[in-house]
């Protein structure tokens, strides 16, 4: 990592805001490494005295996310359940947080998932879809319609066709999903990919214990959706999935045809 001088301007005054961040800690923060680059942010693993932090920076997004508000209230309410880090500073104009540091295996580093992993991954996706957060409803409808209109500009002559009639036929399934399994609500993560899966080591004879990172597109949408993300992210079949959370294979099924085509229009947004 650079030395301070070298460090962009927008990074060294969040640094220099740190004496506001309520830790007891008396050296400033030193940065241990940077994170994988994410579109929408910036995340670096900071030191402060012996403790560790993620200090997470936001930047210019191509998609839709939730109200940095919500997104506190959620994490907030998560971290409780022991299903989240902990966020201890937010800053007043939302532009940047520093949460506590989650020690652990991403499963982007873990080729599969055992039966007692999935069933606990699975159990602790359930625990929080079972908060209670005063949010509005998640329209799967209206973020599919939006992906595609952002997406519009970069699509390729080649490609165009085919994703069209994908959109069409997946635009009115993803209506008719909403129709029929969008009377209950919880609380979803969304963005359910192996970078934000972390697998701690267990504390007790209960088993696994999994932590869930960047909540910013959590939302209060339908429960089938988070598992549907696990199958395409994971590549864990319906067949596997459905008697664990005792969801349908086709709404399962379903959703993951509208999550695997709003994943592959973003990404095309996101490059234009």
């Amino acid at each position: 990592m650079p030395s301070n001088s070298r460090q962009p301007q927008a990074l060294q005054t969040v640094l220099s805001e740190w004496p506001l961040w309520g830790i007891s800690g008396t050296r400033t923060p030193e940065i241990i490494t940077q994170f994988r680059q994410g579109r929408s942010n910036d995340s670096y693993l900071l030191k402060i005295d012996t403790e560790h932090y993620v200090l997470r920076m936001r930047r210019v997004n191509h998609g839709q996310t939730q109200n940095t508000r919500y997104e506190n209230l959620i994490q907030h309410g998560a971290a409780q359940l022991g299903l989240a880090p902990r966020v201890v500073y937010q800053s007043p104009n939302l532009g940047y947080r520093l949460c506590s540091y989650i020690r652990g295996t991403t499963l982007a580093h873990k080729t599969c998932l055992d039966a007692q992993d999935l069933y606990h991954l699975c159990n602790s996706i359930m625990q929080y879809q079972q908060l209670t957060v005063a949010l509005p409803d998640f329209s799967y409808t209206q973020l599919l319609e939006q992906y595609w209109q952002q997406a519009q500009s970069a699509i390729n002559t080649g490609q165009k066709a085919e994703l069209t009639a994908r959109y069409t036929k997946l635009h009115k399934a993803c209506i008719e999903y909403e129709k029929c399994s969008g009377g209950v609500r919880s609380l979803c993560h969304h963005d359910l990919n192996a970078h934000n899966i972390v697998r701690c080591e267990p504390t007790s004879t209960t088993g696994p214990v999994f932590m869930l990172l960047d909540w910013e597109f959590a939302g209060n949408g339908i429960a089938s959706m988070d598992f549907a993300a696990l199958s395409v992210e994971l590549h864990i079949s319906i067949d596997t999935l459905a008697p664990i959370v005792n969801i349908s294979n086709c709404e399962l099924a379903t959703a993951a045809d509208i999550y695997r085509l709003m994943c592959e229009l973003y990404n095309i947004a996101s490059s234009a």
